[in-house]
């Protein structure tokens, strides 16, 4: 997923220091575009948890794996009993 978030550029006055923050004049642009990303990001997750719904629980993986192995053991002894049946009733 391409990297979507913008930042703006910050031209202003710099002491050089750790923690060096924009002045409190930009706060209206910069909390607009804090709420843009805050609605992409909501839109994103509302995406990633339809996807989410989709999946498969472990509990159910459970399931489904105890079924298979049902079936597979019972189609092998339902092909036994055919091949043995056959065996009995051809002649010679």
């Amino acid at each position: 997923m391409a990297d979507k978030v913008t930042y703006l550029p910050y031209s202003g006055p710099s002491t050089g220091g750790p923690g060096d923050e924009p002045p409190m004049s930009d706060v209206a642009r910069r909390v607009e575009h804090l709420e843009r990303d805050v609605g992409d990001i909501k839109t994103t997750l509302a995406r990633i948890e339809t996807k989410i719904d989709n999946f498969a629980t472990k509990t159910e993986m459970a399931q489904l794996e105890t079924r298979v192995i049902k079936w597979s053991v019972g189609t092998i002894l339902a092909a036994g009993g055919l091949v043995f049946a056959i065996m009995r009733f051809m002649p010679g």
